[in-house]
């Protein structure tokens, strides 16, 4: 699918203002919408095209986001968008199932591209301190939810846009709970794929052991 030709269009109420990113599981738009209080701006998380399993992905990202989800904390808030428009079909399917999206606070930049951005690809060792907390915090709200990320690196924490200060996690795509909703741990998987990025992955992610809270700490 051509990133760029939903924007300017429309899916259900908001608009698609522009194309931020896209990664193996679908892209992610700035849209905007109408409220009582003036134009709303937020992310849109789509699918890729004519692809059964990254909407099963979505779901799967949507379920975790709403055990998670506390602004307060550095997750952003979200909500699951169902459509059917003619002009913004995104998948050709036989049947009519609606589409699936993922509306979710819009945040800023990721500390990977901030990096890059800065003098000689280094931030003031105040500033780091200042991330690796809150960071660390973020990573103890989602913990205590029975959840693990799996995923940890620089891409995948952001700024906020309203406030600049504080840091977001994003993408919860390959994110699994460790807790049932009994509170006892689940059994470990027998044969363990590697799940992560391998340059930020623990060393147990590498050796395709079982992930636990330990490999999200390591790959911070």
């Amino acid at each position: 699918m051509d990133k760029l030709k939903l924007v300017g269009k429309y899916i259900d109420r908001y608009k698609i203002n522009n194309f931020i990113a896209s990664g193996s599981f679908g892209s992610v738009y700035e849209a905007s919408y109408n409220t009582h209080n003036g134009i709303k701006r937020v992310a849109i998380k789509i699918p890729s095209e004519e692809k059964d399993k990254e909407c099963n992905i979505l779901m799967e990202e949507y379920k975790i986001y709403r055990r998670i989800s506390n602004a307060e904390m550095g997750v952003a808030n979200i909500k699951l968008l169902k459509y059917d428009r003619p002009h913004t079909r995104i998948t050709k399917r036989a049947d009519n199932a609606p589409k699936k999206a993922l509306v979710m606070d819009l945040l800023g930049e990721s500390i990977d591209k901030k990096l890059k951005e800065s003098a000689n690809k280094k931030l003031p060792l105040k500033t780091v301190i200042l991330i690796a907390i809150q960071i660390l915090s973020i990573l103890k709200h989602i913990h205590s939810t029975g959840t693990l990320h799996r995923d940890i690196k620089p891409d995948n924490f952001v700024i906020g846009v309203e406030n600049p200060n504080k840091i977001f996690c994003i993408d919860f795509g390959i994110s699994k709970k460790y807790i049932d909703d009994s509170g006892k741990h689940l059994q470990m998987s027998e044969k363990p794929k590697f799940c992560g990025t391998a340059r930020y992955a623990s060393i147990a992610a590498h050796l395709k052991k079982e992930q636990g809270r330990k490999d999200d700490l390591e790959a911070v």
